[in-house]
Formats: C-alpha cells, structure tokens, sequence
C-alpha cells in the first residue's frame, strides 16, 4: 500500500536562525527554521524567541490542507545606560571615546556590551567604572565627584 503523505502545515523561518519556537503560549522543543506538521485548522498564536532578540508572535490561521510560510524578522533588545554625576556636566568616556557630558543616556546599546566609563570634571578627582549592557534593561551608573586637594602653597 502507499505512505500515507504527512500534511506539512507551516513552515517558520527567522533572521536570525534558531529562535524557539512556541505555539498556543507553550514551549516547544523546535527552533527556527522548522515545518510543523499536522496542525490543525484553527487560528494559532507563533511566538519566537532567541536571546538578545524581542520576543516575536503573530496569529495565523490555517485552514484545512493549507500550507503556510512564516517570516520573521527578529529585532535587537537594545539595553541602555544613564550615567549621571554629582555635581552635572561631567565629560563622559565609554572605551575612551568622548560621548557628551552628564547627565548621559544612550539606550541603544547592544546587549552584553562591556564599557569601560571614565569621568572627568575639572577640578575634581577622575571616578573609572565598568558597565555591562544587558538586553531591555537600562544600567544606571552614579558617581559623587570627589574635589581635588589643592597643592599646598609653596
């Protein structure tokens, strides 16, 4: 007798490849790209997650024996920094780069980023701190200035 043919039902692509896949809110064991069989004719919620990525969903809805394609075009989860001084105006350095003066806020940043933050005033002590960046949240860096001692007259 022939094989039966296995109705393939949708097909789920991702930029970037390898995102999980999950279906009506539950987790599967699939990853992008991947071609779900036999599901069945009714709307179904998609959802794709891949680390440093959004979370993606969409709704689509099957119809009997049809195929469809999805998609999907994953975007970044920027993380951000805010670095603020006391006393305000400080010029700040991510990686020895001048990048604007305090308060500062940058929140697209790529995610796990590791920045080295100098911070300078004149007349007060240079304050060194490290950052990481971390996917949708924003890193908040604080430094209280410290004055400079004045040279003991001669």
């Amino acid at each position: 007798p022939p094989v039966p043919v296995t109705q393939k039902a949708l097909r789920i692509e991702s930029t970037p490849p390898g995102a999980k896949i999950f279906i009506d809110e539950a987790e599967t064991d699939w990853k992008t790209p991947y071609e779900i069989e036999n599901l069945s004719p009714q709307a179904h919620k998609i959802g794709l997650n891949l680390d440093g990525y959004r979370f993606w969903e969409q709704t689509v809805t099957l119809k009997k024996g049809e195929k469809k394609e999805l998609q999907a075009k994953l975007e970044i989860n920027y993380g951000g920094l805010s670095v603020r001084t006391i006393p305000e105006g400080a010029t700040v350095m991510l990686n020895n780069v001048e990048v604007g003066k305090t308060p500062w806020i940058n929140d697209r940043l790529l995610p796990e980023a590791l920045f080295s933050i100098k911070l300078m005033l004149d007349g007060y002590e240079e304050v060194i701190k490290e950052a990481k960046i971390f996917s949708g949240r924003q890193t908040v860096i604080n430094a209280s200035l410290k004055k400079k001692a004045l040279a003991p007259p001669p």
